[in-house]
């Protein structure tokens, strides 16, 4: 009997609740339920069922727009309880088992929730806990504060290119945190032991202690985040390193050198770690050496070994180089090229390949085309100062960098320290203009506090930046939506015209 099939026995006379019926994580999870056969399950979502249909439309951008009707037409037709706002989280003390999506906790109406949780009198899980519970199969786990969806994509292709080129016939699924492809649930009960699963783990979906560790652990960086969420930068750091906790001595973990915290978490797992670094050698991993990158690893080579040169990847930036190694020291570590000089060469073209092909994730300094001779970049997921600051890092660092940057950011506030970035912006950013928002100002303030009159635009929409830009920008300008704060996409974005269709209705030439 498989792990699935296990688990959905164990279910039968279980009484369960699952919270976010809308989002990503609580349809995934319901879905996977009721296709096995379960229907003895309460789905909570807070909005009414007018708003649900809206939500659910808006978030499951995986499917198309006629493949989101028809997953809420089958949705209406599901056996079990749903209970939308004014029902919501009724009788789910009575629970056995409550699914939990990752963001439940930032919520205020699921306060009543707490007391469960942090009682333990309730059984709880979560798509997180399903993938490492139930994979029959090795599973890749990267987390960190930057980079991760990056190195996650990354990763699976460069494994799924190596195992079509070697013709093994091996198959990897991607889940987690990635919101992309949709979730892999469904697919646990075909995948085979010799299968990979490649998981996106963010630091809410660690914060749920998911009780198990990914065979592989990758840990991109640790950059204070979410510091209000974990009482500060230790409980943060804390809940990154769980993704390491459950290992046993036959998993490996892979940490960033180039990354002091990340450092230091390696010294607790230094007897199976692995490394990557744009800086320096490593022991036994991925690093740069003059234009070329290289692995080392004892156990299969006496040298290092060259991979590719730097040049090969598409993406600008040295933080992309960074999330390239990470990703190819993960993908090495799960096949392991030994001596066989076929498999290692066959590995060498599988990296070449996704390196020179990948051309970035929707929403991370996306180039929008246009006919007017400006560069217009959608950043929408910099939701940190320092995700912001590697854009304009990237951009000042193009062979042919453009004349003037322009940049529309703001949002709301995560605590977190703007003084980096706005020496960045005096330096790089000819304009900045900012929407309203606690994070915004903050933004300004630290700009202003290193050069007075610097010219920093309020603006109250995004139409309204569009504008001042449009009348402000010459051929050769670079026009960058890099938020720098979290919250950007609700406050100012839903249920408007975004930056690329403004971009894509500029007139040609």
């Amino acid at each position: 009997m498989s792990k699935v099939s296990e688990y959905i026995a164990s279910l039968r006379n279980q009484h369960m609740h699952i919270v976010g019926l809308s989002g990503i994580e609580g349809y995934a999870v319901a879905s996977f339920l009721v296709a096995h056969g379960i229907r003895n399950i309460v789905a909570h979502d807070f909005h009414s069922l007018e708003e649900f249909r809206r939500e659910f439309t808006k978030l499951h951008l995986y499917l198309g727009r006629k493949q989101r009707k028809a997953a809420l037409d089958q949705l209406a037709t599901w056996p079990i309880q749903i209970r939308y706002q004014g029902e919501y989280l009724q009788g789910i003390e009575s629970a056995d088992l409550i699914y939990l999506s990752q963001n439940w906790f930032a919520h205020p109406c699921n306060e009543p929730l707490r007391p469960l949780v942090e009682s333990g009198r309730v059984a709880l899980s979560s798509l997180t806990k399903l993938y490492l519970q139930l994979a029959p199969c090795p599973v890749i786990g990267i987390t960190g504060s930057l980079g991760k969806s990056t190195t996650t994509q990354m990763a699976a292709e460069i494994l799924m290119t190596f195992f079509q080129l070697n013709g093994s016939g091996r198959r990897v699924e991607v889940g987690g945190n990635d919101r992309r492809s949709g979730q892999a649930l469904a697919e646990l009960e075909s995948l085979q032991p010799h299968d990979v699963l490649v998981l996106e783990m963010s630091n809410r979906q660690l914060r749920l202690d998911p009780e198990r560790s990914p065979h592989i652990g990758v840990l991109t960086n640790v950059l204070p985040n979410h510091l209000q969420e974990h009482d500060g930068f230790t409980g943060y750091r804390e809940v990154k390193e769980r993704i390491f906790r459950y290992q046993s001595e036959d998993d490996r973990s892979v940490f960033n050198a180039d990354d002091p915290v990340s450092r230091e978490i390696r010294s607790a797992y230094a007897n199976r770690a692995f490394s990557f670094s744009c800086e320096q050698a490593v022991e036994r991993g991925a690093y740069i050496f003059a234009d070329r990158i290289l692995i080392t690893d004892p156990d299969t080579s006496d040298e290092p070994r060259s991979v590719m040169k730097t040049t090969d990847l598409r993406l600008a930036g040295r933080h992309n180089l960074s999330n390239l190694l990470a990703a190819l020291t993960a993908a090495y570590v799960h096949v392991l090229p030994t001596n066989d000089e076929r498999q290692w060469h066959l590995f060498c073209e599988a990296a070449q390949t996704v390196a020179r092909r990948f051309a970035g994730l929707p929403g991370r300094m996306e180039h929008v085309p246009s006919g007017d001779g400006v560069l217009y970049y959608y950043d929408i997921k910099s939701t940190t100062p320092h995700g912001t600051l590697a854009a304009l890092q990237t951009l000042v660092s193009l062979p042919k960098a453009p004349e003037r940057f322009m940049l529309i950011a703001g949002g709301d506030d995560k605590g977190l320290a703007y003084d980096e970035l706005a020496q960045a912006v005096i330096d790089h950013v000819s304009k900045v203009y900012l929407l309203p928002g606690a994070g915004s100002e903050r933004l300004r303030s630290a700009i202003l506090a290193l050069q007075t009159g610097y010219p920093v635009t309020p603006v109250q929409s995004l139409q309204e930046a569009w504008q001042a830009v449009q009348t402000n920008k010459k051929a050769g300008d670079a026009i960058v939506l890099s938020p720098a704060c979290p919250g950007f996409y609700s406050m100012y974005l839903a249920g408007t015209i975004g930056f690329k269709e403004l971009v894509n209705g500029l007139p040609a030439g």
